[in-house]
């Protein structure tokens, strides 16, 4: 503990350290860093290194309301830091627990931010974004023709839905939908051949692209682990600062009062459910003995 967490812990702002980053994303990219930077980003990127050398087995399940629980962790911090002075006292107790308990939170509450908002897809392709131009544009002119009736209403509904579902498919869609009005729209200062041409060339290219879909799949995917890294990083610490303060504080009672249960929302849902179904046993019980009872009599009279 010592000169490893005195340096962790001694800087709680990196950016304040010019030249000594050694954060990276999730793709192993080392992130910027201002100086101003919010403190849960801070802690985010502190502790960082640390949540990735977590071994896969190691990583607890996420069953609890993350919120909830970093406002818990973030409140009751301060009394916990007040007994670092009693809980050092005890044999193989790591300090860094008290020391990086809120930093745990404020890191996990950054990373489920960061897994529950839908990513922006930066650095759209030059292609896609001349076939979105391109797509507006169409899609414009045959609203002009369809309220002309050239087109079909039900046609271009479908074309627009696919146009916004799956790019490539409904550009083409769309291409086909006007020529095949071609006799009626010819002529026309709209729309010409040359950009009916351009669009399929670039729906070709289009189906050359990577599936961008499952880029934000496997995206969303590798946030969600690494909220559960910064959970179990969390988890351990608190844990073991409960059974630290519970070894002072167990007599009085006071344990639950300091450093409540992450889990006590499910505990006492629990514990009221097994109540709540041993209630309503207990009259079945006891009305299938009153009439196991009552059969009973008749063959004891009549023997």
């Amino acid at each position: 503990m010592d000169h490893h967490l005195k340096d962790e812990t001694t800087n709680p702002n990196p950016a304040d350290t010019e030249g000594q980053s050694n954060v990276h994303d999730l793709h192993g990219r080392t992130p910027k860093r201002s100086p101003g930077a919010h403190r849960y980003r801070t802690a985010y990127e502190q502790v960082f290194d640390r949540s990735r050398s977590l071994d896969q087995g190691e990583l607890v399940a996420v069953n609890i309301d993350i919120p909830n629980a970093v406002v818990l962790v973030v409140g009751i911090a301060p009394a916990v830091r007040a007994l670092r002075g009693k809980l050092a006292q005890l044999p193989e107790f790591e300090l860094e627990n008290v020391d990086l308990l809120e930093t745990y939170a404020q890191a996990l509450g950054h990373a489920h931010a960061q897994m529950t908002i839908v990513p922006a897809r930066i650095g759209t392709s030059a292609l896609k974004q001349e076939a979105l131009a391109l797509r507006d544009i169409l899609l414009a002119d045959a609203a002009a023709l369809e309220a002309r009736r050239l087109i079909s209403t039900k046609a271009l509904k479908e074309v627009r839905e696919e146009c916004r579902s799956r790019l490539a498919f409904g550009l083409l869609n769309l291409a086909t939908l006007l020529r095949t009005a071609w006799p009626k729209i010819a002529g026309r200062p709209t729309i010409a051949q040359a950009e009916l041409n351009q669009v399929e060339t670039l729906v070709d290219r289009l189906m050359c692209q990577p599936d961008e879909q499952e880029s934000v799949r496997a995206d969303a995917s590798a946030r969600s682990e690494q909220r559960q890294r910064n959970f179990t990083l969390l988890v351990r610490a608190y844990e073991q600062v409960r059974r630290g303060v519970a070894y002072f504080h167990w007599s009085h009672g006071e344990v639950d009062c300091i450093v409540p249960s992450l889990y006590r929302g499910r505990v006492v849902r629990s514990r009221t459910s097994r109540a709540s179904r041993a209630a309503k046993a207990k009259p079945e019980t006891q009305a299938e003995g009153a009439r196991a009872a009552s059969q009973e009599a008749p063959s004891k009279a009549s023997s």
